[in-house]
């Protein structure tokens, strides 16, 4: 059977690019001459409070003088790649208590300046004493050659490790540039084919010809010389480089801590020495993920080796800024009142969402004003400090009494929100800071009006995130978010719950640069009817340590509160009932169409709470589901025996966020993470749900990236995406914790005509594992099923066949040409045994791959290919003489265990018998 192959097409990859790089919060810039600015780093306190302020001011002098040291090591690392660069002034943003502390203790010594631009989402670096060393590093959702990381995060203590300055040098060059490690993943040796096609060992170096030792990592031989013959022994034994220190030979990216080292692989272009030579054959990240591409290589095609100036960074001194953040939350929120509001029941749902968060979600001390804007922008309530139950109260009352009408001036309530911020919208500064939450359904009708809130509001400190009512919201809102640094979120235009909680969520999101204590997160919906009977079950975890609230919302149905009297349960049996009407703990509006139970934070418990309606009966229960439960809570940390257990969060992405058209071979990224404090939590069950304007249009499930655990990521479908329109994308994880979140709003510009769904090639399988024993006659491939794109089975349905194909030889012939490479097996299988097939061909070293083949005979693309070889062909002394090695003497295991520490090179067991100790020509 003749494969169709998939055709991944070039400019779907570039607008890829393009839009990951415009996405990226960060605000690191690149200079002409060199060097890096706006590099920010986050410190937080202790969430114990434990840590005194003196020990603070150590860890900023550490700071201070850890990246000046890897500002230095950049530069040496850049040099010879093309291009030398250094950082210049870095900021690091402390919370304001802390910055208080600290001025008190040498006001003279501590400079602080107040925040402006720097906010905890534009972070490179995230750094805590609350964090773990093991979970030091860059931060991926979706690992892929040349792509940045999201940032750095970095325990407190790593600070006073030897080697921090070459930690976070390696660090940065994968964060910034898109590297990967260049360590051996299947084991300290691999073999190659000669011309002859005879197999071969090597050592899994990034330069094939350097010295190396060949050392038993850790447990009982720790530091000697690998005894091949010890299958133990050898799954233990790894890579040293032994070149001298002068040398600098090896690659950065394999030997980050060896002192000598401070060189990519192929950094000088004319140098001739092999030992810089990339081995692109060595299975490590950055050879799989770069196509056996060098680093040097990776980093060229990046954009700050582009259009590179005359001018050149020398070594100097950083500049360092300590940046303390508000003392409070600034926000003004403006809701569109215009006719248009009044339909489907936008308004109900805008209110009830703005409700939602005046009540729960604003942070207390916070400041906040109220806009409405129809044809004219008016305010509601001018900016006061949210200090007490009262003033919110008095804000919700405010919001109540809205009716929407007239027309829709977007641009008149943003220049409003920027003067009640402080800023002049003809002379714009910036000095202020605060957030402006824009909600609309409307086109812009003021001409000029949000061209010039634009303009004005780029170039403020200010942050506004949008929420867009359906499909006829004007566009330019947008570029309101762009310019500022601000979220976009789509919400649906639906008589449903739906809309309330997509908003809701929307509203949650825009809290992100709030530090992880203060923070309330949605942790559990369901759709249901007004009388509903059945109780709802919800599960809470530890995290949660205040206002933990059930919220119903019925938009879209006659609301009697006579229909509702709710009772929650507690774990323990504690009943909180709302028999009778309004009270601490409930409240029922009927004008907002909403009804909530809040319960005190002394009585929050870990566990399943259930909610019923003990008005309804079992037969009067209606089928159809208009409302909505959206269950929420302030996690935070909590101490444990005198440690801190770190509340658990939900991150998660869209990449990229907006394309030109969809064709049938657009990847379209949803990626997410789950993590208590920096520590990714492993073997969590994350879904994702896509909507358009009123209803589900995709649902799909996100899966572990392999060798990036707690990493999980899925593609949207493309054919559920081929209109040109916004569409929202929320994720769930249902296990071990329960949490809700929105991903923001991914946008398709406009409609391809030519798209077939039948042309759509399956997801790749990125979960390929081998089981092998071969005394038994066994070597099984698995990996795990592909959903079928073609719409030709039913909905859901896996896909019918996969492909399994081989390669003598190489890797890259897998890659780049599988289809024409010879097939081992064609099944319907998703684990099944080739040894058969692999020793009718002799065994040979072989490369194999699987790709998923739709009902429509389109077969998938290859991301990862397994090495398969014969177990028993150990080097031997032959072997190592025709690598150019040579012997030099043969010494007892008594003896070598007294020589461990001498010069020794390589040391190998040939034979099984006789130790060879050998080194390189």
């Amino acid at each position: 059977m003749r494969l169709k192959r998939s055709n991944s097409n070039f400019m779907t990859i570039l607008l890829v690019a393009i839009f990951i790089q415009l996405s990226a919060p960060s605000k690191l810039q690149l200079t002409d001459d060199g060097y890096f600015r706006n590099m920010l780093v986050v410190m937080e306190m202790s969430a114990n409070g434990s840590i005194p302020e003196l020990h603070y001011s150590q860890l900023l002098q550490a700071l201070r003088t850890v990246f000046q040291s890897v500002s230095d090591m950049i530069g040496e690392l850049t040099e010879p790649v093309g291009r030398r660069l250094s950082f210049s002034d870095v900021s690091v943003l402390v919370p304001n208590q802390l910055g208080r502390q600290l001025a008190k203790i040498s006001s003279e010594m501590v400079q602080l300046h107040q925040a402006t631009w720097e906010r905890r989402d534009h972070a490179d670096f995230h750094v805590s004493p609350d964090f773990y060393p093991a979970d030091d590093g860059p931060v991926w959702e979706k690992p892929a050659c040349g792509k940045p990381a999201k940032k750095i995060m970095l325990a407190a203590e790593s600070l006073f490790n030897h080697t921090i300055a070459r930690d976070l040098t390696l660090h940065f060059s994968q964060y910034r540039w898109g590297l990967h490690s260049e360590a051996p993943l299947a084991g300290p040796t691999y073999k190659i084919l000669t011309p002859e096609g005879e197999a071969r060992h090597r050592v899994s170096s990034c330069s094939p010809d350097i010295r190396t030792n060949l050392l038993i990592a850790s447990g009982p031989g720790s530091g000697l010389p690998c005894d091949f013959s010890d299958t133990r022994q050898r799954n233990r034994c790894r890579v040293v480089v032994a070149e001298p220190f002068s040398s600098s030979a090896a690659s950065f990216l394999f030997a980050p801590y060896s002192p000598g080292v401070f060189r990519f692989c192929d950094s000088d272009r004319h140098s001739s020495g092999p030992k810089r030579g990339h081995n692109k054959e060595a299975d490590n990240l950055l050879n799989r993920y770069c196509g056996g591409r060098s680093a040097a290589e990776v980093i060229r095609e990046h954009r700050d080796f582009q259009q590179i100036s005359s001018a050149v960074s020398t070594k100097s001194k950083i500049n360092f800024r300590l940046v303390v953040e508000p003392d409070k939350q600034r926000v003004v929120i403006a809701m569109d009142m215009s006719g248009s509001m009044g339909h489907e029941s936008r308004f109900y749902n805008m209110i009830a969402t703005v409700i939602h968060y005046l009540r729960f979600q604003l942070e207390t001390g916070s400041e906040c004003a109220l806009i409405f804007f129809d044809i004219k922008a008016n305010i509601l309530h001018k900016l006061v400090k949210v200090d007490s139950a009262v003033i919110r109260e008095r804000l919700v009352k405010s919001v109540m009494s809205l009716r929407p009408s007239g027309d829709t001036c977007i641009g008149a309530a943003a220049l409003l929100a920027m003067a009640v911020l402080g800023e002049d919208p003809k002379s714009p500064t910036r000095n202020s800071v605060g957030q402006i939450v824009l909600f609309s359904d409307g086109e812009e009708i003021c001409s000029g009006a949000l061209d010039s809130a634009i303009n004005a509001l780029s170039k403020t400190s200010l942050k506004v995130d949008t929420i867009r009512f359906g499909d006829q919201a004007d566009m330019r809102m947008s570029r309101l978010s762009e310019v500022t640094g601000g979220q976009q979120f789509f919400g649906p235009v639906t008589t449903s719950g739906l809309a309330a909680l997509d908003l809701t969520l929307s509203l949650l999101a825009t809290s992100s640069d709030t530090a992880w204590a203060n923070e309330t997160v949605a942790l559990a919906s369901q759709m249901v009817s007004l009388d509903f009977h059945r109780p709802l079950k919800f599960r809470i975890d530890a995290s949660v340590r205040h206002d933990l609230v059930f919220w119903l919302f019925f938009p879209g149905e006659s609301f009697l509160p006579g229909k509702l009297r709710l009772a929650l349960r507690s774990p323990s049996g504690k009943e909180f009932n709302c028999s009778a009407g309004n009270s601490a703990v409930c409240t029922i509006e009927s004008a907002a169409r909403t009804a909530t139970v809040k319960v005190p934070d002394e009585s929050i418990e870990t566990g399943h709470w259930t909610l019923a309606n003990l008005a309804a009966l079992p037969n009067n229960q209606t089928a159809a589901k208009f409302g909505q439960v959206l269950v929420t809570g302030r996690i935070g940390p909590r101490l444990r025996s005198g440690s801190v257990e770190l509340p658990i969060k939900l991150y998660g992405s869209v990449e990229p966020d907006r394309v030109l058209r969809v064709k049938e071979d657009t990847e379209i990224n949803v990626c997410a993470r789950l993590i208590q404090g920096a520590t990714k939590i492993l073997n969590s069950q994350i879904y994702a749900v896509v909507k358009a304007n009123n209803a589900e249009v995709a649902r799909f499930s996100l899966f572990d990236v392999e060798h990036f655990r707690g990493s999980y990521c899925g593609q949207v479908p493309a054919y559920a995406i081929t209109k040109a329109r916004d569409y929202t994308i929320q994720l769930t994880c249902t296990s071990p914790v329960s949490r809700l979140i929105t991903v923001g709003r991914l946008r398709v510009v406009a409609e391809n005509p030519e798209f077939n769904r039948q042309r759509i090639p399956p997801n790749p399988i990125t979960d390929l594992s081998i089981e092998q024993n071969y005394a038994e006659g066994l070597i099984r491939l698995h990996w795990r099923p592909v959903k079928d794109p073609s719409g030709l089975l039913k909905p859901g349905a896996y896909v019918p066949a996969y492909t399994v194909r081989y390669s003598t030889l190489s890797s890259a012939e897998l890659r780049t040409n599988f289809l024409a490479c010879p097939e081992l097996i064609y099944t319907e299988e998703t684990s099944v045994n080739i040894f058969s097939q692999y020793e009718a061909l002799g065994k040979p070293l072989m490369f194999v791959a699987v790709a998923a083949v739709s009902a429509s005979n389109v077969a998938g693309e290859i991301r990862f290919n397994r090495i398969l070889s014969d177990p028993v062909a150990e080097p031997s002394l032959d072997e190592l003489k025709k690598w150019g090695w040579s012997a030099r003497t043969k010494r007892t295991k008594a003896q070598l265990r007294s020589a461990a520490t001498s010069a020794v090179t390589v040391g190998v067991l040939a034979a099984g018998t006789a130790l060879l100790v050998a080194n390189f020509d």
